[in-house]
């Protein structure tokens, strides 16, 4: 049984934020994260030139994991058998996440993965969700001076029908 493409899409999305969310502060969340920000940048960038530097900003970052993956050989010398082997530098969840944006990239959806003002990181399924969540919805509307008056007014009224 063939798993749809968007289901798979969501999975790859999936990974992606799971791993996001779960590393803190490393170096390579910050390599993935500078790495989806400048996709995001060039997928909207319109301006050739810009394209174009971002294009090889975006390269830069590219061509700093090939050279982290260490290959060695051993060679047992009582029986002649050799064995390679082979370490990334970088952990191999950062290399899942950054293949996740690549899959995302080829279908283009790595706009829809955005920070929450909370700082957990969600997938988009429309392009109007700005927050992960319901509660992170209202905390950030009712945090607003326009909010703030309404229900000020609205309570003053309430206060005054009521008591």
């Amino acid at each position: 049984m063939q798993m749809t493409k968007r289901h798979s899409t969501v999975n790859t999305a999936q990974n992606l934020l799971v791993w996001l969310n779960a590393t803190k502060g490393t170096p390579g969340k910050s390599r993935v994260v500078a790495l989806l920000q400048a996709v995001q940048q060039l997928r909207a960038e319109r301006e050739p030139k810009r394209r174009h530097k971002l294009l090889l900003e975006i390269f830069d970052r590219f061509a700093w994991y090939p050279s982290r993956l260490r290959l060695g050989m051993t060679i047992d010398p009582r029986s002649e058998n050799w064995t390679v082997h082979w370490k990334m530098g970088q952990s191999v969840a950062e290399g899942d996440a950054l293949n996740a944006l690549l899959k995302l990239h080829d279908e283009n959806l790595e706009q829809k993965v955005r920070q929450c003002r909370c700082g957990r990181w969600f997938f988009a399924r429309s392009g109007k969700h700005n927050f992960c969540s319901r509660k992170c919805q209202l905390k950030a509307t009712r945090s607003t001076a326009a909010w703030k008056k309404k229900n000020r007014e609205h309570q003053r009224a309430y206060r005054k029908r009521n008591f």
